[in-house]
């Protein structure tokens, strides 16, 4: 709407405007703000539940578990948040069905544009537009292997729903639209118990991002950091330097067992499968973990030098194993 009635050639303010200021949602870190009391770990679970947007983090009850939070604060048909995705595209947009159905269609898997095109019916030059409109709204992104050298030419493009609380939404509330009417909770609930977890593993992985951003000075400084994938293999993400050719490649495991020298063995092979200024760079390597390290990685860690281990949000430096 600012955009529109006020930023816009054709807006009366046009030009008359002294600065501007884009309002993004706040990362992990500032919405930990919110909740200080919380470990890590709770406030991953409220975090993947709400994202970054403080009027959404304000509505939840930090008393209360995660589980009764999305009853209470999402699923009540009564609440603010049960609407608020169709809320916000009937206010900022003309056709607000065929958005919906395209974000549906990204929120179940849909990822590329093919698969979209496929599930919604669209015509591929309509699309494009909707998806155009989706990414300046910042509700979904365009996501190209980090070592693309052309994100706009890229062919590997796919995209991901930008805010946790519409992946949220789709999941739990659009789905079971007219079970949630009556009340009727019981299979949506089932499907929070039995699928969380595998959506807290994606909202780590976002967050180890960040975790690695903040760690730079302890690794090197990176240019980029981003997703990696070919048609066989998927890094979680990788962090580069080009002036000085570094790279690190990194994996991310959010789960109740220690992680082996397996998993390394596996993240160094995917790196072979990255071109990028091959037999020039130089490589790291690091691990996110829930649970901790076998003994076997943490000794193998120390001995190559290059391998770098956290613990939740925590960096564990090798020479400190």
């Amino acid at each position: 709407m600012m955009e529109r009635e006020v930023l816009s050639y054709k807006a009366p303010l046009y030009g008359r405007r002294s600065g501007q200021i884009l309002i993004e949602p706040l990362n992990f870190r500032q919405s930990w703000q919110f909740f200080k009391e919380k470990s890590f770990e709770e406030f991953l679970s409220y975090f993947t539940l709400t994202g970054g947007m403080p009027a959404y983090l304000l509505e939840i009850n930090p008393k209360n578990s995660v589980e009764d939070n999305l009853k209470t604060k999402i699923l009540d048909k009564k609440e603010f948040l049960h609407n608020e995705v169709e809320f916000i595209l009937r206010e900022e947009l003309r056709e607000p069905r065929t958005y919906l159905s395209v974000l549906k269609a990204i929120s179940w898997g849909k990822t590329r544009a093919s698969e979209i095109i496929n599930e919604t019916g669209l015509e591929k030059n309509v699309l494009f537009k909707y998806l155009g409109v989706l990414e300046d709204l910042k509700l979904i992104t365009r996501e190209v292997p980090v070592t693309e050298e052309n994100k706009l030419k890229s062919k590997r493009g796919i995209y991901k729903i930008s805010d946790n609380f519409i992946k949220i939404w789709f999941q739990y509330v659009y789905p079971y639209k007219s079970n949630l009417e009556i009340g009727e909770y019981s299979d949506v609930m089932h499907k929070f118990r039995t699928g969380f977890s595998i959506l807290l593993g994606h909202t780590y992985e976002q967050i180890c991002s960040e975790i690695l951003k903040e760690n730079q000075k302890n690794i090197f400084s990176f240019e980029k950091i981003g997703r990696w994938w070919d048609n066989n293999n998927e890094i979680d993400f990788i962090g580069i330097n080009s002036e000085n050719k570094q790279i690190i490649f990194c994996e991310c495991k959010w789960s109740n067992k220690n992680i082996g020298t397996n998993i390394l063995n596996d993240l160094i092979e995917k790196s072979k499968k990255v071109d990028w200024n091959n037999g020039k760079r130089k490589e790291k390597f690091a691990l996110f973990g829930k649970s901790g390290y076998t003994e076997e990685l943490m000794k193998v860690a120390r001995e190559r030098g290059d391998v770098f281990l956290f613990l939740k949000d925590k960096l564990i430096h090798s020479t400190d194993a």
